[in-house]
């Protein structure tokens, strides 16, 4: 779950920009008449679910913010630009409290390590193999 907290925390200061990007594609699908309607619609739906969990992850993360203090998440944004920067599991050291408190946000949510890999599996690639190993 750390690995999920802190990638929602990276993302998160560009959420906007990925939904725009998504909605322009989207929009670019719907006016291309060179495609038959299915397969059209097909993608315009894929990038709809896709945009759905972009946003899903905001919520996710005020959900977190909520239950910290302001130091607390601005320690966590720190912490994930720190972790997807180096790559590095040593950045979690002292930050268990913190930890701990956005992983029962999720909870409480609904969410687990394994719901985030069947609702996010796009979001793997982007964390490094020996770091999804080595927690």
């Amino acid at each position: 779950m750390k690995i999920w907290i802190l990638m929602i925390f990276y993302l998160n200061s560009n959420l906007d920009r990925l939904c725009d990007k998504l909605d322009n594609k989207i929009e670019k699908l719907a006016l291309d008449m060179s495609q038959p309607c299915e397969v059209l619609y097909e993608k315009i739906i894929a990038l709809s679910q896709k945009r759905d969990d972009l946003i899903n992850l905001r919520v996710l993360h005020n959900n977190m913010v909520d239950s910290l203090t302001k130091e607390e998440s601005q320690e966590m944004q720190e912490l994930a630009t720190k972790f997807f920067a180096s790559h590095s599991t040593s950045c979690f050291r002292g930050k268990i409290k913190i930890l701990k408190k956005c992983i029962q946000a999720l909870i409480k949510a609904g969410y687990s390590a394994e719901k985030f890999k069947e609702v996010y599996p796009y979001l793997l690639p982007k964390i490094p193999r020996q770091v999804l190993q080595g927690v």
